[in-house]
């Protein structure tokens, strides 16, 4: 077999390869570790594979961010759903056959690197460890989750978001001094990328604090607009006035059913103490939000209504030109990660200039090399309960929580909804919603009334 042969048919391209090695191989980050972990010249099954997953990363199963199942999907995909894992289908791995254990009749499922997964992959997931962890407390999110996503491309895309992200990176890091608007770099690209998907790109990366980034997009009350709304205090406020007047004035917070479920008097007291001790500064709803830990919607739900009753006064920010800029972190991330997988994927060559540096050096360090894989692991833990998908067992609580709320049967949307604001954070999809409602079906805690509708047993 011609070298690389597989990996060369499922990826003929550059953008291809890219795709590829970043989203295909690191991330989220546990997959590429796994590929990393096996020895290319040996198969493995399901168990085997995770036991040799935790030896290499000298951790316990508590440890370890993901189930052995969990770690498997990365190789055997989906069968019932015709889903090849994301490993196999770009050639890192190839599935074999091995014989059966004593007294089994049937051949046992299982996985090898292939010479494109040991030469590709093998370096990339060391660039990648190595700048997880020169990027640790220093960015707001540094796993390789957080700063490539997990999408590939799918068939309603141009591209998927490994190159999206490569592409734009390219641009800002060779053009430090320059800034750029979304349509700037559309342009740039040469229509290349969706102004949609650059945009979201943009947002993301300037999230997490790898390119510098501002936009005028905002969410006002819910909604995305071009703007947003600055408060000012006029006075010190006193909390039982403010109470009455607010009711007064914004007839929705006397309603017994909605807003005692979200705690209002508690937030508008926590609010107010807030406000009071910043007299002379701007109040912005999302801000507050973070640092009192209270949900967006309801923060500017009360905003609005101190506003009403004469106690805040208010301007509206923007309209500003979004602006994208390397920073030094974008440096980083394009010479110690992107240039050099980038080249190597374009030349087919595992051995271009830099792209086995780390590889080299934690082969020489294995005590570095463990205890950096152990923090990578460990930040990828951290965000994605922070910012990520969230745990099956917390929606399945909130599911409860708020078809109990309501005391009648919802539709699924409005389930998905409403779970979103009550946990109030990002990252929770619609079908990671439905998917906990068919557990709880199965658990037989919630029944489906009609199509498309939930209430409790």
């Amino acid at each position: 077999m011609r070298k690389y042969q597989i990996f060369k048919e499922r990826n003929p391209d550059f953008e291809s390869r890219i795709e590829a090695i970043l989203n295909g191989i690191l991330s989220p980050d546990p997959k590429g570790i796994s590929l990393q972990a096996m020895d290319s010249k040996n198969p493995y099954t399901e168990d085997k594979l995770y036991k040799n997953v935790l030896k290499f990363c000298d951790v316990s199963r508590e440890e370890f961010p993901l189930t052995h199942g969990a770690i498997w999907e990365y190789f055997n995909g989906n069968p019932s759903l015709g889903l090849e894992g994301s490993l196999k289908e770009i050639g890192a791995v190839v599935e074999l056959k091995v014989k059966p254990k004593i007294n089994s009749k049937n051949s046992a499922t299982a996985y090898q690197k292939t010479d494109a997964g040991e030469d590709f992959g093998d370096p990339a997931v060391a660039l990648g460890t190595y700048l997880v962890n020169e990027f640790k407390n220093k960015l707001k999110y540094s796993s390789m989750q957080r700063i490539l996503g997990t999408s590939r491309k799918r068939n309603n895309t141009k591209c998927g978001r490994g190159y999206l992200t490569y592409k734009i990176t390219e641009l800002l890091a060779k053009n430090p001094d320059s800034e750029f608007r979304c349509k700037d770099i559309v342009k740039e690209l040469r229509g290349e990328l969706e102004p949609k998907s650059i945009s979201i790109i943009l947002n993301s990366l300037g999230e997490i604090g790898v390119i510098g980034y501002e936009s005028p997009y905002r969410e006002i009350k819910g909604k995305r607009a071009t703007g947003w709304i600055v408060y000012r205090a006029k006075r010190k406020i006193d909390y039982e006035e403010a109470l009455e007047e607010i009711k007064r004035v914004h007839p929705k917070f006397q309603s017994k059913r909605k807003y005692p479920k979200f705690k209002f008097l508690g937030y508008l007291g926590k609010i107010i103490k807030h406000i009071n001790k910043n007299l002379n500064e701007k109040l912005e709803y999302n801000k507050i939000s973070d640092k009192l830990h209270i949900p967006p919607y309801q923060v500017s739900s009360i905003l609005s209504g101190l506003e009403k009753a004469g106690y805040l006064s208010s301007e509206f920010s923007g309209k500003t030109k979004s602006r994208a800029k390397a920073n030094e972190f974008t440096l980083r991330l394009w010479e110690k990660l992107l240039e050099p997988i980038g080249e190597a994927a374009e030349k087919l060559d595992p051995y271009v200039d830099g792209f086995r540096e780390k590889l080299e050096f934690y082969e020489e360090k294995p005590e570095i090399w463990k205890e950096q894989i152990k923090n990578q692991l460990m930040i990828y833990q951290r965000e994605r309960r922070k910012t990520g998908p969230k745990g099956g067992k917390e929606i399945r609580k909130a599911i409860v929580d708020v078809l109990s709320s309501s005391g009648k049967s919802m539709k699924r949307s409005h389930i998905a909804e409403e779970v979103r604001r009550k946990i109030s954070r990002k990252g929770i999809s619609k079908s990671a919603v439905g998917r906990q409602l068919k557990n709880l079906e199965k658990e037989g805690r919630i029944k489906k009334t009609e199509k498309g509708y939930y209430a409790l047993k």
